[in-house]
C-alpha cells in the first residue's frame, strides 16, 4: 500500500496501536498488541476505498476433550452441482469428485465439532457455489481456518512414468 501515514485502531481489544514506516511503493505495518495478548494473524477486507484490516488473536489448543473450543473452522467441499469436478478411472460409471468432496468434508466437519470447533460447510448438499459466495464465507473475519476438499485425478501413464499421488495445498 502507498499513502499511508496512520492506522486508526478503532477500540481495539488487541491492540495499542499500529507503527506505519516505508518509504516509495513500500510500506510496513507492526502491531503493537495489548499486554497479555499473542497475535496470530490478520484479514484485510475492502470496502470501496477504504482497507480494513481484521486483527486475529493467536489460537491456543484448549486442554481436555475439547482442544479446538472456540475455533470457527470453514470446510469447503469443492466443486458441487453441475461441476462435477475431477473424473476418477471409473468416469461416468464412478462416483464424481463433487460427491466425494461433500462425504468426507461432512465425515471431517463432524469430527471438528467433536473436538469442540464450530464448523461451517460452504455447501451442505449436491449444489453449485460460485467462487465469490465460497470467498464471502471463506474470508470472514471470525474464521480461523479453511479446510478446502478436492479429489483430484490425473491421468494415467501406461509407462509409469508420469506424475501420480496426492496433492497438498496449505
Amino acid at each position: 500500500t502507498t499513502g499511508l501515514s496512520e492506522v486508526p485502531t478503532k477500540e481495539s481489544e488487541l491492540l495499542d496501536g499500529v507503527a506505519v514506516s516505508g518509504e516509495g511503493n513500500s510500506t510496513t505495518l507492526t502491531f503493537r498488541a495489548k499486554e497479555g495478548v499473542s497475535l496470530g494473524g490478520f484479514v484485510v477486507a475492502y470496502d470501496g476505498d477504504n482497507t480494513i484490516i481484521y486483527v486475529r488473536r493467536k489460537l491456543v489448543l484448549t486442554e481436555g476433550a475439547y482442544p479446538l473450543l472456540g475455533m470457527v473452522v470453514v470446510v469447503d467441499p469443492g466443486h458441487g452441482g453441475d461441476d462435477d469436478g475431477a473424473a476418477g478411472v471409473a468416469r461416468d460409471d464412478g462416483p464424481k469428485e463433487r460427491e466425494i468432496n461433500l462425504a468426507a468434508a461432512k465425515a471431517v466437519s463432524q469430527y471438528l465439532r467433536g473436538l469442540g470447533a464450530s464448523v461451517l460447510l460452504t455447501r451442505t448438499d449436491d449444489t453449485r457455489v460460485e467462487m465469490e459466495d465460497r470467498q464471502e464465507i471463506i474470508r470472514h473475519p471470525d474464521v480461523d481456518l479453511v479446510i478446502s476438499l478436492h479429489a483430484n485425478s490425473i491421468e494415467s501413464y501406461l509407462d509409469g512414468t508420469g506424475p501420480s499421488g496426492t496433492e497438498t495445498y496449505y
